[in-house]
C-alpha cells in the first residue's frame, strides 16, 4: 500500500473564486471524496474524472489547485462562488445542514470562517489567471480531511472517519493518432470500446440538453423523464468574429460578453455556439470507451454498426472521415458546419442555424447509420438569451 503523508506539513492545495455570505455556525456533513493530482487537469470527484481548464500546482512544496474546482468537489454550488476585484477577494459559501462562508484575500495570511479571522502559514496566490487557495484550509473548515500521496503527488480529500478516496493509477497516455493512418482507416479503438447493437448505434440515453454561453453545467433530461445536472467540465461559447461580437453586444448586452464570447480567426465568417463536446456526447449514450481525443483529432467508434467503424474530427477544420463496416474510409472537407476549435485542449463543437451534432453522434435525414439511436425532436440556439436547447426521440 502506497504510503500517506498527512497534508498538514506539506499541502497548501489552491483553489479558484468563492461566494455569497451568510455567517451561520456550525460544520457542514462531508459526504464527498476528491483527489486532485500535480500537474493534471484532471481531477477525480466520487470516483468520476473531472477536467479543469488549469493545472494543479506545486510550489514552494506547497501544493495549489484552482479554488473553483475544489468548491465543486466539496458541494459549492457555482452561484455560490465570487469574486471581487477590488478587494481580491475571493468568497465561497456551502450550505448544508447549516452555512458556512469563507472568505480568502489573495497575498493575506488571515482568511474568514463565518465572519471570524483565522490565521494560515501560506497566503493566496494569482496564477494563470486563476485564484489559488490554500485547499487544507478550505477542506478543514468545511469538515473534511485531508492527506497528501507522496508517490503519486496528489492531494486526497475525504470525510473524517472514511477511508481515504483510492489513489488513481497513472493516466495511460492516449495515443497520438496519425491522420494519414485516421484517412485511411488504419486505426483500431481502443481496448475499453464496445460495439452497438446494430447500424442504427447505441440506445439513447437523453431526450433533453440545455446549454448556456458562459456556463459550464448543462441540464439533461434522461430517457425516463429525469433531470440532472451535467458539468461539462469546461463553460460554452458563442464563438463569432468582430463585426457580429459588436452588434449582439450592442443589441444583448446582458448576454453577451469578453468572458463568454471569443473571437476566432478559425471560424471565418460564421457565428455559432460551441460546447465541451465529449459530455455531451456520453450524456446521449456514447460509451466513454468508444471516444478518443489526442488533442488535435477526435474519433468516435461504433460507426456503421461495428465497434471498429468510426468518425473523425480534426482541430480547426471542418473536414470529417468516416471508417466503414467493410473497410473503406470515405472524407469530406466540409461535413461539419463549423469548424471544430480546441479550447484551453478541450474540443467544442459548434451549433446555430445549423447542428453539428447532428450526423456525428444522431442520425441525420436520410441516412442509414449514426452512433446513436436518436432524431432531432426539435430546439436550436436562441441568441436573445444564449441558450441551446436540443430534444431528441428514440429511433431513426
Amino acid at each position: 500500500m502506497l504510503k500517506q503523508k498527512t497534508a498538514k506539513a506539506l499541502i497548501g492545495v489552491m483553489l479558484c473564486s468563492a461566494a455569497l455570505s451568510m455567517p451561520i455556525s456550525g460544520l457542514a456533513k462531508p459526504t464527498h471524496k476528491a483527489i486532485f493530482t500535480v500537474n493534471q487537469t484532471v481531477y477525480n470527484v466520487d470516483d468520476n474524472n473531472q477536467t479543469m481548464d488549469v493545472k494543479t500546482l506545486f510550489i514552494n512544496n506547497r501544493s495549489y489547485v484552482p479554488i473553483r474546482y475544489l468548491a465543486y468537489a466539496l458541494g459549492v454550488k457555482p452561484d455560490d462562488i465570487s469574486w471581487s476585484e477590488a478587494t481580491q477577494t475571493a468568497t465561497l459559501t456551502l450550505r448544508d445542514d447549516t452555512v458556512i462562508t469563507l472568505k480568502f484575500t489573495i497575498g493575506s495570511y488571515t482568511y474568514y470562517v463565518n465572519n471570524q479571522p483565522k490565521q494560515m502559514d501560506v497566503a493566496p496566490i494569482m496564477a494563470n489567471n486563476r485564484t489559488y487557495l490554500p485547499a487544507r484550509f478550505v477542506a478543514e473548515a468545511f469538515g473534511y480531511k485531508v492527506d497528501w500521496n507522496e508517490s503519486n503527488q496528489e492531494v486526497l480529500v475525504y470525510p473524517p472517519n472514511t477511508p481515504q478516496p483510492t489513489p488513481q493509477p497513472n493516466p495511460t497516455p492516449q495515443p497520438i493518432y496519425n491522420i494519414n493512418a485516421v484517412k485511411s482507416g488504419n486505426i483500431q479503438p481502443p481496448a475499453n470500446a464496445i460495439a452497438p447493437a446494430d447500424v442504427w448505434g447505441f440506445p439513447l440515453k437523453a431526450t433533453r440538453a440545455e446549454m448556456h454561453i458562459g456556463s459550464r453545467y448543462a441540464k439533461i433530461t434522461d430517457i425516463n423523464g429525469n433531470t440532472y445536472n451535467l458539468d461539462l467540465g469546461a463553460p460554452c461559447y458563442f464563438c463569432t468574429t468582430k463585426d457580429v461580437y459588436s452588434e449582439i453586444q450592442k443589441n444583448y448586452p446582458g448576454v453577451y460578453n469578453d468572458s463568454n464570447t471569443l473571437l476566432t480567426q478559425s471560424i471565418g465568417t460564421d457565428s455559432a455556439f460551441y460546447m465541451p463536446v465529449i459530455p455531451v456526447m456520453k450524456a446521449f449514450g456514447v460509451p466513454e470507451g468508444n471516444i478518443a481525443w489526442d488533442g488535435k483529432t477526435l474519433i468516435v467508434f461504433g460507426w456503421d454498426g461495428k465497434k471498429e467503424g468510426y468518425l473523425s474530427f480534426f482541430a480547426n477544420s471542418k473536414a470529417s472521415y468516416a471508417k466503414w463496416h467493410d473497410g473503406e474510409t470515405l472524407g469530406k472537407d466540409n461535413i461539419l458546419n463549423y469548424p471544430l476549435l480546441v479550447i484551453n485542449g478541450i474540443p467544442y463543437i459548434g451549433v446555430c442555424s445549423c447542428d453539428d451534432l447532428e450526423g456525428t453522434i444522431y442520425a441525420t435525414i436520410g441516412s442509414y447509420c449514426s452512433i446513436i439511436n436518436g432524431r432531432i425532436d426539435g430546439g436550436g440556439y436562441h441568441d436573445e438569451n444564449g441558450t441551446f436547447i436540443r430534444t431528441l426521440k428514440p429511433g431513426h
